[in-house]
């Protein structure tokens, strides 16, 4: 069974629309964002996850709590990037 969901931890720069979104267009910040399979097999554009909470930290235990409590697999992309 192919999963439905892919998650990743992303960053909002302060000028994206990302950071209006999370209100944190003075600063940007990490959060956890997903995807979401489409009918046709690929995936969605990114968008925030569910409790989207913002942290300078990437490597914030919270926001690592998150991350893993979020539905949806991790996305390869990102984790060929977390473990470079």
């Amino acid at each position: 069974m192919k999963h439905q969901l892919r998650k990743s931890i992303a960053y909002a720069y302060a000028t994206s629309s990302f950071a209006d979104s999370l209100g944190v267009s003075d600063t940007g910040g990490y959060y956890v964002q997903q995807y979401q399979r489409l009918e046709d097999g690929s995936w969605s554009a990114p968008f925030i996850a569910q409790g989207h909470d913002v942290f300078q930290d990437p490597k914030d235990e919270d926001l690592l709590a998150l991350f893993a409590e979020s539905d949806g697999e991790i996305c390869p992309h990102f984790l060929r990037l977390a473990c470079s």
